[in-house]
């Protein structure tokens, strides 16, 4: 089955993926200038630091599951009701236990980085944001095509957030008020997701056992590598940042890297639609697979030219409306866009066909060495050259994870004639 016969279940799923997941960058965008203008970068380099000790914890307990678990869910759907209950409330379980020591480390972490207890406290809930995420199964609904509930609950509370931001935040003492709104969002999403799951029978504790967790550990650790390489590779620019620099200079790069990863995530719906296509695809055959990936990757490809193109040349004029006269906010920007289409290319070569194809183990090595790669430039870097050194590690750690990617796809090639 090729492309045009999926498109409208496609087009259907990326509609709801976009409501769920393309609203954690599309909403930062109305609200991050109101934001920056409000309470300064000073405050928002603590909130954004605060934010990626989040999304650290996040990823951890992630484990990968929003890869292996969509495709283990897409096929156990059409089983025993029983099968899927265990196989879902043991991912579940996995996740939440994976989140216990994530949270000793990140506790007193950001209890060394704060400055204050308002500070301490902003952490705390913004820490908090991250149960919620893991406790909603977007992966669950994903492999189930049944986008339409998570992203009513996630658009609903989402819009409540921005609201509550642009009605409430006034002044830099407005720290922990801030933080609060931006938190509760994910966890009334998560709440909800673990209500409706408890009352289908999706969802039965009872069920969870040790020796399942161990399994599904086992089975995602390949994606655990990629996933945790991946958020290296976008996410800790931030984090590493806020432990070298104070947080003005941090509230500076985090504002104009939420604009980069706006434009990225307005791609992600599409590309986690068209994953399973090609998933299935590759089940046919390896060449099959090939085949579908060139029909689908335009879908990605072309907009990612297109966005990096087009913010270089209206960030000057974007930025002048918003008044942030600070010119290190356009050359963040202008470095970063070669951020945009080097994620999405990578995107294609390793989610669309390594991840699609099953290979989750050259996946995980390639991503590994990458975010290495990434480290090893930040620590080098970033003392010295502040958020320069953030972005020519970002940047460096991508076009690293490309070579490496087209070296294992040809090879792939190679092996079964295809050209």
């Amino acid at each position: 089955m090729g492309i045009n016969a999926n498109h409208p279940g496609i087009v259907k799923n990326a509609t709801y993926l976009f409501m769920a997941q393309g609203l954690n960058y599309l909403i930062p965008l109305i609200t991050l200038p109101f934001l920056v203008s409000h309470v300064g970068a000073q405050v928002f380099g603590v909130v954004a630091f605060g934010q990626a000790v989040a999304v650290y914890a996040q990823l951890v307990a992630d484990y990968g599951f929003n890869i292996s678990a969509t495709r283990n869910v897409t096929i156990k759907r059409t089983g025993p009701h029983r099968e899927l209950s265990v196989y879902v409330s043991t991912i579940m379980g996995a996740k939440i236990a994976l989140l216990i020591p994530v949270f000793l480390v990140a506790i007193p972490l950001c209890w060394w980085h704060a400055s204050s207890n308002s500070e301490m406290l902003a952490y705390v809930l913004l820490l908090a944001s991250a149960v919620g995420n893991v406790l909603t199964p977007i992966w669950f609904y994903q492999g189930m095509n049944q986008m339409g509930p998570v992203a009513i609950a996630s658009t609903v509370t989402k819009l409540l957030s921005a609201v509550g931001v642009l009605l409430w935040v006034r002044q830099p003492e407005d720290l922990v008020l801030t933080a609060l709104v931006l938190s509760v969002p994910p966890i009334l999403v998560g709440a909800v997701c673990v209500s409706m799951l408890l009352r289908s029978s999706v969802l039965d504790p009872t069920s969870v056992r040790i020796a399942g967790i161990i399994t599904e550990l086992k089975h995602g650790a390949p994606y655990f590598f990629s996933s945790a390489g991946g958020g290296i590779l976008s996410s800790s620019g931030v984090f590493v940042l806020g432990i070298f620099h104070d947080s003005a200079v941090v509230g500076v790069y985090a504002a104009a890297e939420k604009i980069i990863k706006a434009a990225i995530g307005c791609l992600a719906p599409i590309s986690q639609s068209l994953y399973p296509v090609n998933a299935q695809a590759f089940g046919k055959s390896v060449e099959a697979g090939f085949q579908s990936v060139r029909r689908t990757s335009i879908f990605l490809l072309v907009p990612a030219v297109l966005g990096t193109v087009t913010l270089y040349v209206i960030a000057p004029y974007g930025l002048a409306a918003l008044k942030w006269v600070d010119p290190r906010y356009l050359d963040v920007i202008r470095w970063l866009c070669p951020w945009i289409f080097l994620g999405v290319l990578n995107n294609v070569l390793g989610v669309q066909v390594l991840g699609a194809m099953g290979r989750g183990k050259p996946y995980a090595t390639i991503f590994a060495v990458a975010a290495c790669f990434t480290i090893v430039n930040f620590v080098v870097l970033v003392p010295r050259m502040a958020e320069k050194g953030v972005i020519l590690g970002m940047v460096g750690g991508e076009l690293m994870l490309t070579c490496l990617a087209v070296v294992v796809i040809y090879r792939t090639m190679h092996a079964h004639s295809i050209r």
